[in-house]
């Protein structure tokens, strides 16, 4: 009795030995995921995707890599990081191409991010779904393609997406005025920038030359800015009505230019005192914009 007590403990120990050398070591199971990395943007996919050999053509997401979520589809996903340049965060290029333009844009969750997509966009004999993705550092855009003369919608395109980070960037809160306020305060910094700077040359000129110097500078400086701003303004909001405030007052310091120009005192007045409702009219639509 004493020896088989014996040999049961031994076993006892040996299992518990057993036990602890797995719960310490245990077996790595085989990864079914891989990252991609898509410029600044990194994909946490499943091994099944795989680079595509030839990338779509797609206006506004040029040299965008491409994949295939499947090796038995012909179906390919490209990713790019673009800026807004249009109200519907999808490239304006890529907007142009649309058979017909975009359709109605529905609002989607893409890896628990939030997503303004496009579903069956016709563009020559390709079939996309566009997702656009706001982030701090720009729109994160996911086209699928199927190409080939078809009339659906790509296949399972963004199956096997598990998750998706752009680096040093955060999501964007997503609302009829994203886009505007995504750009807004890059091009209004560089506006004024140069505003300061050449209204103080305008101020500081000694004759009709340098004054029609920089009213012209002026005049460029916020045509500029009207023109980044207006495709991004959403029809009857403050956006819109901040895109018309700096076209306005780009004009009035044209009119400033031809003024100068002119040598008439009156003419400058009148122009001068233009400039100065405009330039207020511009300050209390940005103040309203939220």
């Amino acid at each position: 009795m004493a020896v088989g007590l014996a040999v049961a403990l031994a076993a006892a120990l040996g299992g518990w030995a057993v036990a602890d050398r797995i719960a310490a070591d245990p077996v790595a199971a085989p990864s079914t995921q891989k990252v991609l990395d898509a410029g600044p943007a990194r994909l946490k996919v499943s091994t099944g995707w795989a680079r595509a050999t030839r990338a779509p053509v797609l206006p506004g997401l040029d040299n965008a890599p491409a994949y295939m979520p499947y090796s038995g589809l012909t179906t390919t996903v490209s990713v790019a990081l673009v800026p807004a340049d249009s109200a519907s965060l999808v490239p304006a290029a890529l907007v142009d191409k649309a058979d017909g333009g975009l359709p109605r844009a529905e609002t989607a969750k893409v890896v628990g991010l939030q997503a303004r997509a496009y579903r069956g966009v016709q563009t020559g004999d390709s079939v996309l779904d566009i997702y656009a993705i706001p982030t701090t550092r720009g729109v994160l855009t996911l086209v699928c393609t199927s190409r080939g003369g078809s009339e659906t919608s790509p296949t399972w395109c963004l199956e096997g997406l598990a998750q998706i980070a752009v680096r040093d960037a955060r999501p964007v809160l997503l609302n009829d005025s994203t886009a505007y306020r995504m750009r807004a305060p890059e091009t209004m910094k560089k506006l004024d920038s140069v505003r300061v700077r050449e209204r103080e040359a305008l101020r500081r000129a000694e004759g009709p030359v340098g004054q029609k110097r920089a009213a012209l500078a002026l005049y460029r400086a916020y045509g500029d800015a009207a023109a980044e701003l207006t495709p991004l303004g959403v029809k009857g909001e403050p956006s819109e009505a901040v895109a018309l405030a700096l076209r306005d007052t780009a004009r009035a310091y044209r009119k400033l230019s031809i003024a100068a120009d002119q040598r008439t005192e009156r003419g400058w007045e009148r122009a001068r005192t233009a400039v100065s409702e405009a330039e207020r009219t511009l300050e209390l639509r940005v103040a309203a914009t939220p």
